[in-house]
């Protein structure tokens, strides 16, 4: 009996335990294709937004001084940020005309010690 209600706690505690939000409104160990939202495109199986990947801070600087990060969100001890690529891709096969998809890179970043999240 007391272990059976011992069990119960865990459980209900992890079940009711704070669930990482989403980055960008899509799972972090997910990536995103474009056939998710269009399963009829010649491209379907393309990437569109990676899964979260790690980071490191100097990496995080550098395209913040480069200008290229479009999304960041700190959280705790860590920085999330997104920047946006582009890749061509050809429309019918080689030699045809290219088109451009856009793919959004998910990375995060722990922050250097002392820096605290706002």
């Amino acid at each position: 009996m007391r272990l059976s209600s011992l069990l119960f706690l865990v459980l209900f505690t992890v079940s009711c335990a704070p669930k990482r939000p989403p980055f960008l409104f899509y799972p972090e160990h997910r990536d995103q294709r474009i056939g998710q939202r269009n399963p009829h495109s010649p491209y379907a199986d393309m990437i569109c937004m990676t899964k979260v990947t790690r980071a490191d801070h100097k990496t995080y600087l550098t395209l913040k001084g480069q200008g290229r990060i479009v999304a960041e969100q700190r959280r705790g001890k860590y920085i999330y940020f997104a920047i946006q690529s582009h890749r061509y891709v050809p429309l019918d096969g080689a030699g045809s005309p290219m088109v451009a998809i856009d793919t959004v890179e998910r990375y995060r970043a722990r922050l250097p010690a002392g820096e605290k999240s706002p």
